[in-house]
């Protein structure tokens, strides 16, 4: 269970570009957000490993 502050994004995996966003975000790759300094640290991101039960907005 995890606490997320309020305008925390989920990006689902199961979408066309699920591995590019799965690419980005993967602390392990040469590319990552976190590699490239975009996200500072492991602490500012969850892996979430089954669908949230809440209601999430998808914007457009």
């Amino acid at each position: 269970m995890v606490d997320v502050p309020r305008g925390s994004y989920y990006v689902p995996l199961n979408q066309p570009l699920g591995n590019l966003a799965f690419a980005a975000l993967e602390p392990d790759t040469q590319s990552s957000y976190f590699a490239n300094q975009i996200l500072e640290g492991l602490q500012s991101a969850v892996r979430v490993m089954a669908e949230p039960t809440v209601k999430l907005e998808e914007l457009p």
